[in-house]
C-alpha cells in the first residue's frame, strides 16, 4: 500500500498505476484512466515517441523532460485529490 495514502488518505501520483496498466492490458481504457490518468497519458506519449522518434525534429533535453515530468506529477497529485475531480479516482 501507498505510505502517503495510508498516512493522509490522499492519492499520490503513482497510486493506481498497476491497476491502470492491467486495465489497459484488458482493453478497459476508461478504468485505466480512472485508475491513473497520468500513467495512461505517459504511456501514450512514450509509445508515440518511440514510434516517431526518427521523425521528431525538436527533442527536449533530459533536464527539461525531468522538470516537465515533476511538474506534471505534482499537478496531477493535487488535482486528483480535489473532490470535484472524482472522475480521476477509481472507486474503491
Amino acid at each position: 500500500n501507498c505510505p502517503l495514502r495510508e498516512a493522509t488518505g490522499l492519492l499520490c501520483p503513482a497510486c493506481g498505476v498497476t491497476h491502470a496498466l492491467l486495465a489497459l492490458r484488458q482493453g478497459n481504457v476508461l478504468l485505466a484512466i480512472q485508475s491513473n490518468a497520468l500513467a495512461v497519458l505517459a504511456l501514450a506519449v512514450l509509445v508515440t515517441g518511440a514510434i516517431f522518434w526518427r521523425k521528431i525534429r525538436y527533442r527536449v533535453s533530459p533536464e527539461v523532460t525531468a522538470q516537465i515530468a515533476c511538474v506534471a506529477m505534482l499537478a496531477f497529485a493535487l488535482v486528483r485529490n480535489v473532490p470535484a475531480m472524482w472522475f480521476l479516482r477509481r472507486s474503491e
